[in-house]
C-alpha cells in the first residue's frame, strides 16, 4: 500500500476529518454514504495494520508497514484517531479505537505526537465521551469484542505496560509532561476515562448489561 493508489484513495476520503463528516451527515443527501465510506476506509487501514508487521521485514524495501506510512504525515494519524468522536456510528468509533490500540503498540512516540499537535485535550474528551455513551446504553452488544466500552478498556489495559508516557496515562488525565509516578491525580475532578472507570465502581449498575465492562474495569484498576 506504500504510495499506491489504494492507500492514496483511502486517505483522501479519511482526511475529510470527523467534523466534516458530522456536518455532511445531516446537511447533504450523500451524507450517509460518506459515513459508510469512512467506516470502510478505517476497516481497510485496520486489516493490514493488524497483520503487516509479520511480513514487512520480508517484503522490504517494496513494502512499508502502515504505521510507518502514517507517520510520514502526523495529520493522517490524528485524523484517523479523531473518528472516535463520531458517536452516530459505533462501528466508526470501534474501528478508530482498534487503530489507536495498534498504533499505541507500534509507535512509541505516539503520545508525544498527540501532545505536540495540541490534540491531547480533544482526544481525551472524545474517548471519555465514548465511554460515557456506552455506559448509558440500555443493552449490551451481542459480541463483547464489538462493544466500544470494552474496546476502550482493552486499549487502556494494552497500554499499561508500555513505557511512560503511554496512551493509558494520556486518557487517564495523568500529567504526561512529567514522570507518571509524580502525577497527582484528581480523577473525580477531571472528565476522563479514569474518572468514568471509577464512577462505574460506585454503582456497578446494570450487571446484566455491564458485567463485561465491570470485569475489564477491575483489571484496569
Amino acid at each position: 500500500m506504500s504510495g499506491k493508489v489504494i492507500y492514496r484513495n483511502v486517505m483522501s476520503i479519511s482526511m475529510k476529518g470527523v467534523n466534516s463528516v458530522i456536518e455532511q451527515r445531516t446537511s447533504q443527501l450523500y451524507g450517509p454514504a460518506v459515513v459508510i465510506a469512512i467506516s470502510l476506509c478505517l476497516q481497510i487501514l485496520h486489516l493490514p495494520l493488524s497483520r503487516d508487521n509479520l511480513f514487512a521485514g520480508a517484503w522490504r524495501p517494496v513494502y512499508q508497514p502502515i504505521d510507518i506510512i502514517l507517520s510520514h504525515d502526523i495529520r493522517q494519524i490524528l485524523t484517523v484517531l479523531g473518528f472516535v468522536r463520531y458517536d452516530s456510528s459505533p462501528l466508526v468509533q470501534r474501528r478508530s479505537v482498534l487503530i489507536m490500540k495498534l498504533l499505541s503498540a507500534r509507535i512509541p512516540q505516539l503520545v508525544s505526537i498527540i501532545l505536540e499537535a495540541g490534540a491531547a485535550s480533544n482526544l481525551l474528551e472524545d474517548y471519555a465521551a465514548c465511554r460515557e455513551t456506552r455506559a448509558e446504553d440500555s443493552q449490551a452488544t451481542e459480541y463483547q469484542d464489538e462493544d466500544t466500552g470494552s474496546l476502550n478498556l482493552r486499549l487502556l489495559l494494552a497500554s499499561l505496560d508500555q513505557p511512560a508516557p503511554n496512551v493509558t496515562h494520556l486518557l487517564g488525565k495523568f500529567d504526561v509532561n512529567q514522570l507518571a509516578e509524580r502525577t497527582m491525580l484528581q480523577p473525580k475532578r477531571h472528565f476522563s476515562c479514569l474518572r468514568l472507570t471509577l464512577d462505574m465502581f460506585d454503582t456497578l449498575a446494570r450487571p446484566e448489561v455491564n458485567a463485561g465492562l465491570h470485569e475489564l474495569g477491575f483489571q484496569v484498576r
